[in-house]
């Protein structure tokens, strides 16, 4: 195990003016790039330095990940009810024997006649949105979500309902706007080199490595604990991500 303590010790790879872009970043952006290293971590906890290498030498020529192309904003964890989330639940029903055999038969009908066509994508709401005299409307909710993240959510998803109506207000912008400024990716990359090389980097010298500006005792108390949280972060940018979306719609 080796201490690296210069800044000039580094590894030749890293280099701070790739991350500058990270200062604009959405919700969308972070989590992109984060998933990215919580796979990398993944793969480092699993003992699978191999495949780990590969992933993070691939982050490390492009680290904010300017070049991509195939990532789709992700689902709202309020969201509108589908006929597709219902075929998914009597699925698992049937598949778990929790429903009887008479249910079980009804569920596979059920399955079989919205399986074709557009149904399973359909909203269930599309009636009652067409009908301005119903006013109901029927939404999934995924829990696996903290309660402030589907607040936001379901505040983003009433404003978008209520816009077929009225008129919709701008959104507070979320918290994650600090990371840039913790030097957060850049510190990932370094911690996985850290892991793979077996290489060791003060938090003092971590934080100026990365750009953050209190300090390294400030630095500890902060940063890492993030790397630490990165799978809860997940899922609130996965939300945060869709209520981003909504919101530009809204305001475009």
């Amino acid at each position: 195990m080796a201490k690296v303590s210069r800044l000039e010790d580094l590894p030749d790879w890293f280099d701070l003016r790739e991350y500058e872009s990270c200062v604009s970043f959405n919700a969308f952006d972070w989590l992109i790039v984060l998933k990215d290293r919580a796979s990398i971590l993944e793969l480092i906890s699993k003992g699978d330095n191999v495949d780990a290498n590969d992933l993070a030498e691939r982050a490390r020529k492009d680290p904010t990940d300017c070049f991509r192309f195939d990532w789709q904003t992700p689902e709202s964890p309020v969201r509108p009810l589908s006929f597709g989330d219902i075929a998914f639940k009597s699925g698992i029903a049937v598949l778990a024997g929790s429903a009887s055999s008479s249910k079980a038969e009804q569920w596979i009908g059920t399955l079989n006649m919205i399986s074709t066509g557009n149904w399973l994508s359909a909203s269930l709401n599309k009636e009652a949105i067409e009908n301005r005299s119903d006013h109901s409307r029927s939404l999934s909710v995924n829990l696996l979500a903290n309660d402030s993240v589907l607040m936001d959510a379901f505040n983003a998803w009433l404003k978008d309902a209520r816009s077929q109506q009225d008129a919709v207000s701008k959104r507070e912008l979320p918290a994650y706007k600090s990371w840039a400024s913790y030097g957060l990716l850049p510190y990932l990359d370094l911690f996985i080199w850290m892991e793979l090389t077996e290489n060791r980097i003060s938090y003092q010298l971590m934080s100026e490595a990365v750009g953050y500006r209190k300090g390294g005792d400030s630095f500890r108390k902060t940063v890492p604990k993030l790397r630490i949280e990165i799978a809860q972060h997940l899922a609130e940018l996965e939300a945060l991500a869709s209520i981003e979306e909504c919101a530009e719609r809204l305001t475009a």
